[in-house]
């Protein structure tokens, strides 16, 4: 089979070669893999994710059509996948000199000025007894601040809980971690390891910043006063893994996607992954790799995915998300604005972002909760509402190739703010042994009925924000 996504890109653009994704059951690996040799074809190691291998390799075009031919396989598009934080910018990211087709948009390239030491006292005013950022933001405009101490007590509503993540193995796929992390250095479970897969930034630091941002939320840092405010994850107590399958741009492609998933869930046998990141699906839900992946590891492993719903919604638009989040076994992400939900201002999409991207039709199940990612319910309301998470913009390395970390010293907002927070809330709960089952499937099952005894689903914000009080 060739998937749908690729036979328009081989129709429209006519390449001379192309980068695909070969799916083949795994009994019939070595059928492909001596294919390709007889051909001359070079491919990447195979990644065995259950029943199912995925072989990323270049091949002339005119051959796609009997690679789909051998017994099992689909062929996909070796696409990129994006970071998840809402910037309105774009950049197409080249590989070997020449660029990825189709045309793919990022939200993450250049936005500020390079800054290799991210802090700029100018631009410091004092508020509410924190020192922060202006309330004027380059990129984002009139701004004000939610930060995690406010974020954290909505989603671990049990007072005095001592819960921490002690016990369980979280990791963050993502760009990466800094060594230079003061809430990394300072967490109770010890420096998050950094893993580097990206074929695109092999790079051993996170040079963009928003893994080490993501992690951070997850499960950094102890709760201290700090000039920016209190600094802190949700579950610190965590063995935590970084696993970086983006570049310093924010980008990275389907194969170190799917690899960075198999990794955290069949050699780092992970409780939990959190994945702030997607892309357009390819065809349909049934025909996505990274969908195909995710569903496949869930059922050969303990792993739960948490993934970031996307940030290429529209106002009151359906089906507008992204893949993985798409997948029926992934608990996908959307992003509430705290200052609309105090306000009710828009009941009619449960306050999501307007940007935070939407279930619909196609994929009725999705998305699965909500967190606090920031962003205003619609376009024109201001200021916006960015995230802000205390240490965590202190990385002297973070950012230096594209000055993200610049952004994340003055906040962030998106649906890569707002998977975190669930990630490290699920922490907890495997810590108390409130979700049951064994494999991923199984706990992501039980975490998804919960959830519907106590909210109905919509199209925006699923079942709403998870809470701890629900599951005890």
């Amino acid at each position: 089979m060739i998937n749908p996504f690729l036979s328009q890109y081989l129709d429209v653009v006519k390449p001379s070669t192309v980068d695909i994704i070969i799916q083949v059951p795994t009994e019939e690996l070595s059928t492909v893999q001596n294919f390709l040799k007889n051909n001359n074809i070079q491919f990447a190691s195979p990644i065995i994710t259950g029943r199912y291998a995925f072989l990323q390799a270049v091949v002339p075009a005119t051959l796609v059509d009997k690679i789909s031919e051998l017994p099992g396989v689909s062929v996909h598009v070796n696409e990129l996948k994006k970071a998840t934080v809402h910037i309105e910018l774009s950049m197409q990211e080249k590989k070997d000199g020449k660029s990825l087709l189709p045309p793919i948009t990022f939200d993450q390239t250049l936005p500020v000025p390079i800054n290799p030491f991210r802090f700029n006292p100018q631009i410091f005013t004092q508020f509410k007894g924190r020192y922060l950022p202006s309330e004027y933001n380059s990129v984002f405009g009139p701004v004000q601040y939610k930060f995690m101490d406010e974020i954290y007590p909505r989603l671990v509503d049990v007072e005095k809980t001592t819960l921490d993540g002690t016990g369980v193995k979280l990791a963050v796929i993502d760009t990466g971690y800094s060594p230079t992390e003061p809430q990394g250095i300072i967490r109770k479970g010890g420096m998050p390891k950094l893993i580097v897969l990206s074929s695109l930034d092999p790079g051993p630091v996170d040079m963009n910043g928003h893994g080490s941002w993501c992690t951070n939320t997850a499960a950094g840092g102890i709760w201290s006063y700090f000039p920016f405010g209190p600094g802190a994850g949700i579950a610190p107590g965590t063995e935590v893994y970084a696993i970086k399958v983006l570049s310093a741009y924010g980008s990275g492609t389907t194969y170190d996607v799917i690899n960075g998933m198999k990794f955290a869930a069949m050699n780092l046998k992970v409780d939990v992954a959190s994945m702030s990141l997607g892309g357009p699906v390819q065809g349909t839900v049934e025909t996505d790799p990274t969908v195909i992946a995710l569903e496949d590891l869930v059922e050969h492993s303990k792993t739960m995915f948490v993934v970031a719903s996307g940030d290429s919604g529209e106002y009151g638009k359906l089906s507008t998300m992204d893949s993985p989040a798409v997948a029926p076994d992934a608990i996908s992400v959307a992003s509430i604005s705290l200052t609309d939900e105090e306000l009710n201002t828009s009941p009619e999409t449960h306050n999501v972002a307007y940007w935070s991207s939407a279930g619909g039709p196609d994929y009725p199940w999705a998305p699965t909760c909500a967190a606090y990612g920031g962003g205003r319910a619609m376009p024109n309301l201001t200021p916006d509402e960015l995230i802000y998470n205390g240490l965590s913009q202190w990385g002297l390395l973070d950012g230096l190739y594209n000055g993200i970390r610049g952004l994340g010293q003055e906040g962030l907002h998106g649906t890569s703010q707002s998977t975190p927070q669930v990630a490290g809330l699920i922490a907890l709960l495997i810590q108390a042994g409130l979700i049951e089952g064994e494999t991923g499937k199984e706990r992501t099952k039980y975490f998804i009925n919960k959830l519907a005894s106590k909210s109905t689903h919509n199209f925006f914000s699923g079942y709403g924000v998870p809470k701890l009080s629900y599951f005890i």
